[in-house]
């Protein structure tokens, strides 16, 4: 069998234990003094430091399992296990400042019952989106501006004589710059 890895934490109340796996079918014992864990290859039994109050643990099962294990007393603990050796267990830096109060009541597994009947899709949350400059209001400081379509339009000059429409209209001249004389 495989050992997961694990990470812990503790404040004055509890002790935080992370096992990192993404959940799927597995097993849990929470005891008071044991920890009973196994999923598929991985497990991983062994003997806390001091006792749990079992009935204010839990665990969730998040992106991987959390642990909150409620201390007897508000003694700190120096190790997680009775046997420091058994595994090999890091320190999760991360949880180290946990408050009491930060700590979560259980959290639901599923995404939609977290989202507290938000809507499915993103449209309706937000609604009607604009769909021009003038249904925006005011482009810029003129009052009677409509999305500066006018100032837009004025901007070009368009040539509508029908005689234009030579050869001669693909070739464009450029006064401003002529050819380089030699």
């Amino acid at each position: 069998m495989k050992t997961p890895t694990i990470k812990w934490a503790q404040n004055d109340s509890h002790v935080f234990v992370d096992i990192e796996l993404v959940p799927s079918d597995f097993k849990i014992d929470i005891k008071e003094n044991a920890i009973c864990f196994k999923q598929g290859e991985y497990e991983c039994n062994f003997n806390l430091f001091t006792k749990i109050i079992v009935d204010e643990s839990k665990y969730r099962t998040n992106r991987i399992f959390e642990l909150v294990l409620k201390k007897v007393g508000d003694d700190e603990w120096t190790q997680l296990l009775e046997n420091k050796n058994q595994f090999k267990v890091g320190v999760n830096w991360d949880k180290c400042e946990i408050e009491d109060d930060e700590i979560e009541p259980e959290i639901p597994n599923d995404l939609s019952s977290m989202m507290g009947g938000m809507p499915s899709d993103l449209s309706s949350m937000m609604g009607a989106m604009p769909g021009d400059f003038a249904s925006m209001g005011n482009c810029c400081e003129d009052e009677d501006c409509n999305g500066c379509e006018d100032d837009y339009e004025d901007e070009f000059e368009v040539n509508t004589d029908d005689d234009t429409n030579t050869d001669e209209s693909d070739t464009v001249s450029d006064e401003k710059n002529p050819p380089d004389e030699q």
